[in-house]
């Protein structure tokens, strides 16, 4: 009888410590993430899984480094457009991590060269308020960029640039830059850019029709163009 029991406290203890080491990941990564399913669910599902242990070491290992699948759906939420008039649907995109770049280059706006770096878990708030703001932003870059960052590999903390294609991540980088968030490096200058040291302007060069927010590093250099506002003329 005390073999029975004492393989029973050890098959229980084990479980219990699974189950600790999966709430310290989740605890990490509910900061880092939105959970699209319900706290009390995910919860569930970890309960169930450590008490069947030996199925879950067996069958799912994985999931002890990385259990964002039991939050996120399984197949991305995203209806990418069958027919990309925009152009802006990524091409084999990379997985993303927990640190994105962005370089906003040559546009119709200006020719930046800014390189600016954020954290996955600063820009996913943005992105979530603007979609709630903005519903129609779904089926759009905002959509994709949302699916994407919330299947990231939070223990991945190389740097993934986000796709050229996504041009409309220049509002969302304007966001974070006005909230302080994220670092610049000016590639022209080849140094980083101290918050305290950006120059923001508004319409220097005083395009017809169009108003611009620009930021510069300290020699002028163009960091981000980003379109204000637009009106027929």
């Amino acid at each position: 009888m005390s073999v029975v029991v004492f393989l029973l406290t050890c098959y229980c203890g084990i479980g219990l410590g699974l189950f600790a080491i999966f709430m310290a990941r989740l605890q990490v990564q509910r900061r880092a993430a939105v959970f699209e399913r319900s706290l009390n669910a995910v919860v569930g599902n970890v309960a169930l899984l450590s008490t069947v242990w030996p199925l879950t070491l067996s069958l799912q290992p994985s999931l002890l480094l990385d259990p964002s699948s039991l939050y996120l759906p399984p197949e991305p939420s995203l209806k990418i457009p069958k027919i990309d008039l925009g152009g802006w649907v990524p091409k084999d995109p990379p997985r993303c991590s927990s640190v994105i770049t962005y370089a906003q280059g040559l546009s119709r706006f200006d020719n930046a060269c800014g390189v600016l770096t954020f954290k996955a878990v600063d820009v996913l708030p943005v992105l979530t308020r603007r979609l709630s703001e903005h519903p129609k932003f779904r089926n759009g870059e905002e959509g994709w960029l949302f699916d994407w960052l919330s299947r990231r590999n939070e223990l991945d903390v190389s740097s993934v640039a986000v796709p050229r294609s996504l041009g409309r991540f220049r509002f969302i980088a304007d966001d974070l830059l006005e909230s302080g968030v994220g670092e610049i490096f000016c590639a022209l200058c080849e140094a980083d850019i101290p918050a305290d040291c950006l120059i923001i302007d508004q319409d220097e060069i005083g395009r017809p029709g169009w108003a611009f927010k620009y930021y510069r590093c300290p020699e002028s250099h163009p960091l981000l163009t980003v379109e204000l506002m637009h009106s027929s003329v």
